[in-house]
């Protein structure tokens, strides 16, 4: 949703370890009245029309259809830990994407120092099992 502020997205694009970007496209439109919707998403207008972003949980409550070749794609990005995120403007699905944590660096470098050193390390998460278990694999790390 290009316009939105900063400010009016939680997390920021800080917290996300992201720097906004500017965008100059044709097909660039200008958003307003956004806010955060908390534990569903974020919406804005844009072109005068509600444009919410979200998880699953904003296609159930919006009672979206997917079509098949989408549900297959999220499912695999779910099954692979990332969090998919859908595009919903007046009752219809108009995009998805995913998004996957980024292990920072100096973690990844402790770890394996603590693994060269003997110790077993292992992972407590508050994340969903499929989120864990992909931070794991590319950390070789016990769940």
């Amino acid at each position: 949703m290009s316009g939105l502020p900063e400010s009016s997205i939680e997390p920021t694009y800080g917290q996300m370890g992201l720097a906004p970007t500017r965008i100059d496209h044709p097909n660039t439109y200008r958003s307003a009245a956004a806010k955060a919707l908390p534990g569903r998403g974020a919406e804005a207008l844009v072109q005068d029309s509600r444009v919410v972003v979200g998880g699953p949980r904003l296609l159930s409550e919006s009672n979206v259809l997917v079509p098949s070749e989408v549900a297959k794609l999220t499912a695999a990005w779910l099954s692979e830990g990332k969090t998919v995120l859908y595009v919903v403007s007046q009752g219809r699905l108009l995009g998805a994407f995913a998004a996957e944590d980024e292990i920072r660096p100096e973690s990844a470098e402790a770890v394996s120092e603590l693994q060269r050193l003997g110790i077993r390390v292992a992972m407590i998460t508050g994340d969903s099992q499929a989120v864990d278990e992909s931070v794991a694999r590319r950390r070789t790390l016990r769940t």
